[in-house]
């Protein structure tokens, strides 16, 4: 059953008391994972597709801003201070660098050859969104930043999380989703979006080293199901078990007569 999706149901008893759960895994996979550090590896590219009239995605090291003594945006990565990372407008006043419009960071190639699926994702992050549209300064309930993960370069894209509300500071973020097949590659999209202006949405975010997670395959599939026989083998194995229970029960007869 190499590479196939193996179901099963369990069930326990205990004095009067059952119970069941069911379950399923994919045979022959082993869990791994692929990681990034933004700062050394290959740089992604921001999206030519964005329309992002200020605060657009950029690599370098950011300007910390600070509004109504909140910070808005850190002065470095997650890392550490003065330290290079992808953000939503680098430098600027804290009405110069926030998000207006939708902007979009790419990921270069994935290579996940040898992978059978991807499942989880694991990204550092930071993340600002306050809302200001009726006087206040609290956390805004849409998503502004979504994650996609693109398994045909870039062709179609699956959506694997949505953010809401802020973190105030860098957070390791975990996101497990169903296991998507892939081939040889994957990217990762990160899309930051406000409709409105700084006087509706506050808008900051930042992503650090990511790690994808998802299962090797240690097998080689056979060809078809490779987990039963055809009905032809089936029908030679009847065929030897008649002449078999024939023999056994002659001899049975004979070993009865004998005593």
């Amino acid at each position: 059953a190499c590479g196939e999706q193996v179901d099963f149901d369990v069930t326990t008893k205990l004095e009067s008391g059952t119970w069941s759960a069911s379950s399923s895994v994919t045979a022959g996979i082993s869990s791994t994972t692929w990681s990034s550090n933004i700062a050394t590896d290959e740089p992604w590219t921001a999206d030519d597709g964005s329309d992002a009239t200020q605060g657009a995605w950029e690599y370098g090291v950011p300007e910390q801003t600070i509004f109504a003594g909140r910070v808005l945006q850190p002065a470095g990565s997650g890392d550490g201070p003065n330290l290079p990372v992808w953000m939503t407008g680098l430098n600027g006043k804290w009405d110069e660098s926030a998000l207006v419009g939708s902007s979009s960071l790419v990921t270069s190639d994935i290579d996940v050859s040898g992978w059978h699926t991807v499942y989880g994702l694991q990204y550092r992050l930071w993340h600002q969104a306050l809302d200001r549209s009726n006087g206040g300064l609290d956390p805004s309930s849409d998503a502004h930043l979504t994650v996609e993960l693109s398994k045909d370069n870039g062709k179609t894209w699956r959506e694997i999380d949505a953010v809401i509300g802020e973190s105030y500071r860098w957070d390791v973020r975990e996101v497990s989703f169903p296991p998507i097949e892939v081939g040889s590659s994957v990217k990762l999209r990160f899309t930051v979006r406000n409709d409105g202006s700084v006087d509706d949405r506050l808008i900051e975010v930042g992503i650090d080293s990511i790690t994808l997670e998802g299962g090797e395959l240690l097998c080689t599939p056979p060809a078809g199901c490779g987990c039963s026989t055809t009905r032809s083998d089936q029908l030679a194995g009847l065929f030897w078990l008649v002449p078999m229970f024939l023999w056994l029960r002659r001899a049975r007869r004979q070993a009865g007569a004998q005593a």
